[in-house]
């Protein structure tokens, strides 16, 4: 690695530091995509090294997050960063310490990078006195789009109203005004997740506070970064 690009990552990892950054470690076994929310602790550069710890969660270990080969992959959504780098040290059960970062990718993205969830993600919202969840199909910093069958159309109506909702990303909730964009119909087949045919709906975001919003900027960065570098496995 050239000395300016050493110099980049530890800039980027520093920054991650100051600012508390959530970074992810992660794994693709099979095409299924597992990641372990940390935070990075300290970076010495003189020393070559890098702490990090596990963010408490009830499915996660440090044997989870570390691979039989001590490589670990990283990747830090407000960074549009992912890179790779060798165990060191393990400091205990929830801490462990690598070298520094041998590899990494910067992701460019767009303004309203539409993704594809992979983890399943609902939205939930009341029309006419009626509760209706769904999975989202796909979202972006301006909006959200579900699959209905066609019964459900009829239900719905032509055009819905301005409404608001409940979204679902893993294990976080956001609310938000949604706005009715446009309808368009799927054809028996078209998609697998909508077989006997419907109607892709699509809303913008007409109102979220801040808090959720960086809730729902994180997760499209996560989930564009995974996706990226999952296809290059």
């Amino acid at each position: 690695m050239s000395d300016k690009r050493s110099r980049d990552i530890v800039k980027n990892l520093i920054e991650a530091v100051q600012n508390n950054y959530s970074v992810y470690a992660w794994s693709s076994i099979d095409g299924v995509v597992s990641k372990y929310e940390l935070k990075t602790k300290a970076v010495r550069k003189s020393l070559e090294e890098v702490d990090f710890e596990i963010v408490p969660s009830e499915d996660v270990s440090i044997e989870k997050v570390i691979p039989a080969d001590k490589v670990v992959k990283f990747y830090v959504p407000d960074s549009s960063l992912s890179f790779e780098a060798r165990l060191k040290n393990i400091l205990g059960t929830q801490r462990f310490q690598t070298y520094l970062p041998f590899e990494f990718k910067f992701y460019e993205r767009r303004k309203h990078e539409r993704v594809s969830p992979k983890e399943s993600c609902t939205i939930i919202f009341e029309h006419k006195r009626q509760v209706f969840k769904k999975t989202i199909l796909d979202l972006s910093l301006g909006g959200v789009a579900i699959l209905i069958p066609k019964t459900e159309k009829a239900i719905l109506g032509e055009k819905l109203d301005s409404v608001h909702c409940l979204i679902e990303l893993g294990t976080k909730r956001i609310k938000a005004k949604i706005d009715f964009c446009s309808s368009a119909i799927i054809d028996r087949f078209q998609m697998e997740q909508c077989p006997y045919g419907g109607y892709k709906i699509s809303f913008r975001f007409s109102s979220m506070e801040e808090k959720d919003k960086e809730i729902l900027n994180k997760f499209i960065a996560t989930e564009v970064i995974v996706q990226k570098i999952s296809k290059k496995i």
